[in-house]
């Protein structure tokens, strides 16, 4: 899609990196294809850099959670490439794979994904666990104590509230020091109390760092609080925003449904 609007501008690599930067992440030329039924999401390029947040916004749908996918290597595209810190993952073997989301990735659903068998450390601790990794206490205490969770470590993530379900699993994609934060809907079971207290944390100097972040969201008004907004339909980037207000987002959407 093109338009005139001076709101909105065709999607290019990410405009918040400094000159010269180099992308963390970088999709270009990418497709994913479902038996006959033909691309469901791209052709598509995609870049982010470190110390980014982007968030990927559209109806139900749209292609934002498997962009996502795509881009974290959950699935393997059809076409084109994913390149994180220069190699593409997209050729890898799924063990590769795996072995690089464990330790490179970290992601954030809504509904939490943690074991509730488990206490708030040990939850955090999973990640390095998985891929034989000792422990780090210290390190897991740094990132507690940084989302609000020094008192809580030894508690079962059963007997928390929704926000602070949330911020252990943000704790827990932080703590083995990934690159990129992938968040599909992570305030989408929140209310709109709780959901701001997440995304601060989400979005925070601690959280962000050196890490690239990734939201797919419905909340205008999360979109609006990251770097960059990509407008996501029929499985296609079709606009751009920078630092928006929510109201610009609301209306980049609203623009799509028309033209569509």
């Amino acid at each position: 899609m093109t338009t005139d609007r001076p709101d909105l501008v065709a999607p290019r690599a990410d405009p918040t990196a400094p000159p010269g930067s180099t992308a963390l992440l970088e999709l270009h030329d990418v497709e994913r294809s479902y038996g006959r039924r033909g691309p469901v999401l791209g052709p598509f390029d995609l870049a982010v850099e470190a110390g980014s947040a982007t968030a990927l916004v559209g109806r139900s749908g749209s292609g934002k959670s498997t962009l996502l996918d795509c881009a974290a290597g959950l699935v393997t595209v059809t076409r084109g490439s994913v390149r994180f810190q220069g190699r593409d993952i997209a050729r890898l073997p799924e063990h590769r794979r795996a072995a690089l989301r464990c330790e490179q990735f970290g992601f954030v659903f809504q509904d939490y994904t943690l074991i509730d068998a488990l206490s708030v450390a040990e939850n955090i601790e999973l990640p390095r666990r998985l891929v034989r990794r000792p422990p780090d206490p210290r390190r897991v205490a740094e990132v507690a104590h940084s989302l609000g969770l020094g008192d809580l470590l030894h508690r079962s993530t059963a007997d928390l509230s929704g926000g602070q379900r949330q911020r252990v699993a943000i704790a827990r994609a932080v703590a083995s020091d990934v690159r990129v934060l992938f968040a599909d809907e992570p305030t989408g079971a929140l209310d709109p109390i709780t959901r701001d207290e997440v995304i601060s944390v989400l979005l925070s100097p601690s959280v962000r760092a050196s890490r690239a972040v990734l939201i797919a969201t419905h909340d205008v008004d999360v979109a609006a609080r990251t770097d960059r907004v990509l407008v996501i339909d029929g499985g296609r980037i079709c606009a751009e925003l920078l630092h928006p207000a929510p109201e610009r987002v609301l209306a980049a959407l609203r623009a799509v449904e028309v033209d569509r």
